[in-house]
Order: C-alpha cells, then sequence, then structure tokens
C-alpha cells in the first residue's frame, strides 16, 4: 500500500530469538544475585526464612512440651514430699504426746494409752532411753531440715522453668506479632 512502509520478516525470526536469549539470560542474572522470585512475589529467600521460623518454632513447642513433662513431674514430686512432711508432722504429734504422758507419769490400764507400743518404746533406762530419744529427734529433724531445703530447691527450679517457658512465649508471640506486621 503506498504511505506505508512495507513489512519485511525475513530477518525478524533471528532477531526474536536474539532478544529471547538476552531475556533469558537477564532473568538468570536477575535471579542469581536477587534470588528467585516465585509466581505470587515470594522471592526464595523468604521462602528459605519462612522455613527457618517455622522450624524454630516447632522446636520451641517440642521443648516447651518437654518441659511441661518436666514440671508435671517435679508437682508431683513436690505433692509426694509434701504427704512425707505431713506424715512426718503427724509422727512428732503422736510422740510428742507419748512425752507428754511420760512426763505426767506412766498411764493407767484403764487409759489404754501404751497399748501402740512398740518394744523400742518402752523404757528400759531412764538415761538410755532419753538419749535414744535425743538421737531420734535429732535425726527427724535433720531430715525435715533435708526435705525443706530440697523442696524449696525443686521449687525454685519449678519456678524458674515457669519463668522460662512464659519468656519465650512471649518472644515466640513477639515474633509472630513482628512477622504479621511484615507481612502486611
Amino acid at each position: 500500500e503506498p504511505g506505508h512502509p512495507t513489512l519485511s520478516y525475513a530477518g525478524t525470526e533471528s532477531e526474536i530469538a536474539k532478544i529471547k536469549q538476552r531475556v533469558i539470560r537477564a532473568a538468570q542474572h536477575f535471579a542469581k544475585y536477587r534470588g528467585t522470585t516465585f509466581q505470587d512475589g515470594r522471592t526464595e529467600n523468604e521462602d528459605r526464612t519462612f522455613g527457618k521460623r517455622k522450624s524454630a518454632m516447632a522446636d520451641i513447642g517440642t521443648e516447651a512440651e518437654q518441659r511441661k513433662q518436666f514440671i508435671t513431674e517435679t508437682e508431683h514430686r513436690i505433692a509426694e514430699l509434701e504427704q512425707q512432711v505431713e506424715k512426718g508432722r503427724d509422727i512428732d504429734e503422736r510422740i510428742q504426746r507419748i512425752k507428754e504422758r511420760r512426763t505426767v507419769g506412766r498411764t493407767s490400764a484403764l487409759d489404754r494409752g501404751d497399748t501402740r507400743r512398740v518394744g523400742t518404746e518402752r523404757p528400759a533406762y531412764r538415761g538410755t532411753e532419753d538419749a535414744a530419744q535425743r538421737i531420734s529427734d535429732l535425726e527427724r529433724e535433720i531430715k525435715q531440715r533435708e526435705q525443706s531445703r530440697e523442696y524449696s530447691s525443686i521449687k525454685e527450679r519449678l519456678e524458674a522453668g515457669r519463668q522460662s517457658i512464659a519468656e519465650r512465649e512471649r518472644e515466640a508471640a513477639k515474633r509472630k506479632r513482628h512477622d504479621r506486621g511484615m507481612s502486611r
């Protein structure tokens, strides 16, 4: 047609092939320096970072579960120790009642207070009985102090464990809020 230049398709195919090659090379260089970009706009680095965060959160969750088990076991042990302490107090009360009866004098046959006595509780000699009673009292006091220290130590470790878990949960919540803020 007059006034319009004629289009020649003879050399354009080789030009198109060259352009395609240049685009492919440019895309490869871009991907190499910037990370591979997915269709939804995420880069490979972002995907890796997300995977690392997800893995770290899973690790924290696993550790929290393990600590919960440890805390449960510790609480169970504390309950057992409290029961032992209570039994010790009951025994102390019984011994105190026996001591009171002995200081007042021998119980009468009608009282039947001595029926629960075992052979070691019956007085042999006054000096031996006092020494044995003193040794028994001291051993009981030592046990009570050891139990009290152990109970305090376990209680402190339990509290430290709870604080550690709470701190990690706060950090995880901060990261979660931060991650949400970054994705917007």
